[in-house]
């Protein structure tokens, strides 16, 4: 398990490198930063974007198909509860301690030269 953990981890860091430059380069009436605050982390925020103009800031959770490079599958999983030991807990979906505003989900996911090379993004309002 906790060597999955730092697998995900890496490929993680690694896909965070094209986003940022994808929010960059087409996203911009928006600063975007990375968030590296484990706490802020945990709360369901990866980037926060700030428009521009009105700076309206926008907590972003990031959700990428990083186990199907290369494949642009129909469908993705929302988190609505799992099983820890004997108890059943609250998914990140509909829990209320998540700071979330949108959710950017990141799939058909390709790699060139062992970097990843593009995506598809679609960011889904959390309301």
């Amino acid at each position: 398990m906790k060597g999955n953990f730092i697998k995900d981890l890496a490929k993680e860091q690694k896909l965070s490198r094209l986003l940022d430059h994808l929010y960059e380069t087409h996203l911009k009436q928006y600063s975007a930063k990375r968030v590296s605050n484990i706490a802020e982390q945990l709360q369901g925020v990866d980037v926060l974007f700030r428009h521009k103009y009105s700076n309206k800031a926008y907590r972003i959770d990031e959700k990428a198909q990083l186990d199907y490079p290369g494949r642009d599958l129909p469908t993705f999983a929302f988190e609505l509860g799992y099983h820890k030991g004997d108890m059943i807990k609250q998914g990140w979906l509909f829990d209320p301690l998540k700071k979330t505003d949108f959710y950017a989900l990141i799939t058909n996911i390709t790699l060139k030269k062992n970097e990843y090379d593009s995506c598809s993004i679609r960011f889904v309002n959390r309301k």
